[in-house]
């Protein structure tokens, strides 16, 4: 039994799960006039209108457009309500309109109308929304801009049922909408026309007007925080992209391991893992693209314990992927991932290849981050039946006096491994010994638990039943009051060899008692081979 005082290195860390690159939450603006005072100070309103009037679209603009709109906690924090806010920016609306300041005028009649649309006053909020286009005068300097009121227009006219109107202005808007390069989600008006421009290019056979409706409508409602919804145009897209014969591209990765996310939450995992490996031959992934691939793999492979080996291919993905500049840090964890991945399942030759690498990967790391890759590295030649060259690894470190307190008591436990399994018995209980010191000088349960038991599998191997016995019963109690993520598989091992001892040499009800127990813990702790 290996006593590993910290976790093993995980195949990946769960990571944000980022969506398409232009799927992005939007940034808050950049400006803020914060004082009720400064409204009356002319030179704070007029550097805010002067700021409003540029010309062009500017990065703090962005969260005027925004559907969440971000800037009304931001940039009149001051004052008490909306309504009062909406006042202020009628009175800037009105000296922007007598000094000729079109730019800004157009924008503060947009938030006037926005606001309006959010007290569904949208009589109000079309005539303001009608004077920033007049204001605008053909201008597409802020193209955003014109999206966002052309948008919001439309959708006003076609809640209002105004055919005249609708007939001037929803073609212009959808043709913003689908030909404007990284627009920013703004509202729901947006979808609604989105939907409407996605029925004409179904209609008129359009298929590159189609996949572009059916990608900013997934954009669209991945922004709105409602990935279900985005879920058949994701699809579609993916459908369309694949009989197109387009060129290789990134974004269809991101939309296939945005599509596997949004399957892993609605339960499925075989789409899960399909979409992941469709993703993986597309193009050669970005690390992001395959740590977020491993992930998705642990969450839904068909293995109730234990790692994966699919995760292999993305691991190795993620190593390619690797730059000398950025990715130095993370090579050392990818290497004792692989390491852990092939030891797993048996293949302890290359796991032992790829933990050598973690360890000659790890010099910038650290050397806690080194000891913990020798000391792994040292168990697999343990497992690998070569026990001498474990110990040689485990001297070497010991000897250079660089292991902290705890990794202290790891080495120690894991030379007594390979002293038993080299034959040394005497010596190997030494180094239980001083491990189990080690473990109680530092109050960790599960490790004096650990042991124990280690302990008592060394007297079974001598013959000493009673004391094999007596160490094992100490190992099940110290387990038995361990939370049961801390325990699992060596609580479930400790107890069988009870079982095996007791049946052996009696009582074997007392045994039977003991095969149930472990029987409990493995189904507890879902340990499908335990069982």
């Amino acid at each position: 039994m290996f006593w590993n005082n910290a976790r093993p290195a995980q195949a990946a860390p769960r990571s944000q799960r980022p969506g398409v690159s232009s799927l992005q939450d939007l940034e808050k603006p950049a400006f803020c006039l914060e004082a009720e005072d400064d409204w009356a100070d002319p030179e704070a309103l007029s550097s805010l209108l002067l700021f409003l009037n540029a010309p062009e679209y500017k990065a703090g603009f962005r969260g005027l457009y925004d559907v969440a709109l971000p800037w009304l906690s931001t940039v009149f924090c001051s004052f008490s309500d909306e309504g009062e806010v909406t006042g202020r920016l009628a009175q800037a609306r009105g000296t922007a309109k007598k000094a000729g300041l079109l730019m800004a005028l157009a924008r503060l009649c947009f938030l006037l109308g926005r606001l309006c649309c959010r007290r569904l006053k949208l009589s109000q909020a079309r005539v303001y929304f009608e004077e920033a286009l007049g204001a605008l005068e053909g201008r597409f300097g802020d193209l955003f801009l014109v999206v966002a009121v052309y948008a919001n227009l439309a959708g006003i006219y076609r809640k209002q049922k105004n055919r005249e109107k609708c007939a001037q202005v929803v073609p212009k808007a959808m043709a913003l909408l689908l030909g404007t390069p990284g627009h920013i989600c703004s509202t729901e008006a947006e979808g609604e026309l989105l939907k409407l421009a996605l029925r004409w290019a179904v209609g008129g056979q359009s298929l590159q007007a189609e996949a572009r409706a059916c990608f900013l409508l997934a954009r669209h409602h991945v922004h709105l925080k409602q990935p279900e919804e985005a879920l058949p145009f994701l699809e579609r897209l993916l459908l369309l992209h694949r009989d197109s014969g387009a060129p290789a591209a990134s974004w269809p990765t991101d939309c296939s391991l945005l599509l596997a996310d949004i399957y892993s939450r609605k339960c499925l995992p075989h789409l899960v893992l399909g979409c992941v490996k469709v993703a993986s031959l597309r193009t050669r992934g970005s690390l992001a693209s395959s740590l977020r691939s491993v992930d998705l793999v642990l969450r839904n492979a068909p293995q109730p314990h234990g790692l994966p080996a699919q995760t292999s291919h993305y691991l190795r993905q993620a190593l390619a992927s690797l730059t000398p500049d950025t990715g130095q840090p993370l090579r050392g964890p990818l290497y004792a991932s692989l390491a852990q991945l092939y030891s797993h399942h048996g293949c302890h030759g290359l796991a032992i290849t790829f933990m050598t690498q973690a360890v000659e990967a790890s010099a910038a790391a650290g050397v806690h981050a080194i000891v913990d890759h020798l000391v792994a590295l040292a168990w697999l030649h343990v497992l690998h039946g070569q026990s001498p060259v474990a110990l040689d690894i485990l001297q070497s470190v010991q000897d250079a006096g660089v292991a902290g307190e705890d990794q202290e008591g790891v080495i120690a436990n894991m030379v007594a491994v390979a002293l038993k399994r080299t034959g040394r018995t005497r010596q190997a209980a030494e180094g239980y010994y001083r491990a189990l010191q080690a473990a109680q000088g530092l109050g960790q349960q599960r490790n004096q638990a650990v042991v124990l038991a280690n302990f008592g599998a060394l007297c079974l191997h001598v013959g000493a039943s009673r004391l094999a016995q007596h160490y094992l019963l100490e190992a099940v109690r110290l387990f038995s009051r361990l939370p049961r993520g801390e325990c699992g598989q060596d609580f479930t091992h400790v107890l069988l060899q009870l079982g095996h001892l007791c049946t052996r040499q009696g009582p074997a009800q007392q045994g039977k008692g003991y095969y149930e127990w472990a029987l409990l813990v493995a189904v507890e702790t879902g340990h499908v081979e335990s069982e």
